[in-house]
């Protein structure tokens, strides 16, 4: 992919989920796009799998009664820009119901060549939620991260969707941790997995949804493509 084809496909997408979250947006458990450093003028596309359950004791009519390790799958397609040297916006959309997508944004407080502390929100119509998310390289081209968050989510425990947080009657609170790695190759590829779980503040005790994201994406480095095309 050319420079002015990744920098194109980058806009497209960025605008696409943006305008889409003005109409309709669900819930994301994942932290996708990962919360990995970026340069100005460089971007991380790709997209994830999602598996996880929802485990508690509320009523659903779509499971068994108790819905113990009632289990959920989605994907995810992501992308994230740099607008800045800190501040970093991107989107997702996420095949849930017939589907839905969100806006992020990420401000890097703390700057260092192998750490990186944020301040990030994600929201829809229906949701939103703030992190801190935390990262650590490893080596230049492997980093681990945490994201502890809190947010809003839709949730009706009379009517659970497909993804275990069900219709937007009523959004809870509720609290997550993420944790995950993501490592990407001199060309640009990269693979990622995160694991986390969710739990629900303010509903019956003991209400949580783990999950397991599995991510493949693009680095697009623009110096990185310009020192490979003039190299003999």
């Amino acid at each position: 992919m050319t420079k002015i084809g990744s920098r194109a496909l980058l806009r497209a997408v960025t605008a696409l989920t943006v305008a889409y979250h003005t109409l309709w947006a669900c819930s994301p458990v994942a932290q996708m796009p990962p919360p990995v450093p970026m340069a100005k003028g460089e971007a991380l596309v790709g997209g994830a799998v999602t598996l996880g359950s929802f485990q508690g004791d509320t009523l659903n009519p779509f499971a068994p009664v108790d819905r113990e390790g009632r289990r959920y799958v989605h994907g995810i397609v992501w992308g994230e820009t740099p607008l800045t040297e800190r501040l970093t916006v991107g989107g997702s959309f996420v095949t849930v119901d017939a589907g839905s997508t969100g806006a992020l944004v990420r401000f890097d407080a703390i700057q260092t060549p192998r750490f990186v502390l944020s301040a990030q929100g994600r929201g829809g119509l229906v949701f939103y939620e703030l992190g801190v998310p935390v990262s650590v390289g490893i080596t230049d081209d492997l980093w681990l991260y945490a994201v502890p968050s809190l947010a809003r989510r839709p949730f009706d425990g009379e009517e659970i969707s497909g993804t275990g947080f069900g219709t937007f009657t009523n959004k809870a609170h509720t609290g997550a941790l993420a944790l995950g790695a993501y490592w990407s190759s001199p060309g640009g590829a990269g693979v990622g997995l995160e694991a986390g779980e969710v739990v629900y503040l303010d509903r019956e005790p003991g209400e949580h949804a783990p999950y397991i994201t599995l991510s493949l994406g693009y680095f697009h480095r623009p110096g990185v493509e310009a020192d490979a095309l003039q190299r003999p």
